[in-house]
């Protein structure tokens, strides 16, 4: 299974039903957590983890979205960091999944 670190905006190549996890760098001390906003027609979610900084006491740590991409084509992975009393993230990143049929 591929790992992309997502830190901005990028793309991913895969194959259909082959799952991919999206890490990036969480804030979840903080009271903000990554939220995940795609298609549910085009990627489906597997699982969000939520993975502490062993290193720090109270460390920022890691999240990990795996996903999986249900048909061919391109479909666009939002990532929002956002604290549940906002309305607006404080931070995106668009990732785009280029979907290839099953070989």
């Amino acid at each position: 299974m591929p790992t992309v670190k997502v830190d901005g905006d990028q793309s991913v190549q895969v194959h259909v039903g082959e799952e991919v996890t999206l890490e990036v760098s969480g804030a979840n001390t903080t009271g903000y957590l990554w939220q995940l906003n795609a298609d549910p027609s085009a990627v489906k979610v597997v699982e969000h983890q939520i993975v502490p900084d062993e290193e720090s006491f109270g460390g920022s740590g890691t999240e990990r979205f795996i996903v999986r991409p249900l048909s061919g084509g391109d479909a666009m992975v939002r990532l929002e960091l956002k604290a549940p009393w906002e309305k607006e993230p404080v931070e995106t990143h668009d990732v785009l999944m280029h979907s290839l049929p099953n070989k």
